[in-house]
């Protein structure tokens, strides 16, 4: 019998992004599984980064990305899957943390959990620049 459940939107979202990179030339690997990130990229440069990847199915929920310790190369790519085609926002560490920030003392509350609101996120559409690609 086949499945008729979607795959979860973390393994279509790294997918979509491994995808992404490589199509700009970045060499991408899966991170070690304690490093904080989903993907270890090198840029054209030699370079690395680390990407931690979060997806949405429908753009208009909130992110809920998980905060990680600091690290100054490591680069959250949010992706909403739906509507089609995806959507990519790439966020440093520390304005992923701004915006989780700002979202916490907004909704005070709510369990502080690291997320924030979808539209937060769209100045960091297609930022790939913050890789260096």
């Amino acid at each position: 019998m086949i499945s008729s459940r979607r795959p979860s939107s973390h393994a279509t979202g790294v997918t979509l992004v491994r995808s992404e990179l490589e199509r700009r030339g970045c060499t991408v690997r899966r991170a070690a599984p304690r490093s904080g990130a989903n993907l270890v990229v090198t840029r054209p440069d030699g370079k690395e980064a680390l990407v931690q990847v979060s997806s949405l199915w429908n753009a208009g929920n909130v992110w809920w990305p998980p905060k990680k310790e600091p690290n100054p190369s490591l680069l959250y790519i949010l992706v909403a899957l739906n509507p089609e085609p995806s959507r990519f926002f790439i966020m440093t560490q520390t304005e992923h943390d701004d915006l989780a920030e700002e979202y916490r003392l907004a909704h005070p509350r709510q369990k502080a959990l690291g997320g924030f609101d979808w539209k937060a996120a769209l100045p960091f559409e297609n930022e790939w620049s913050k890789l260096g690609t």
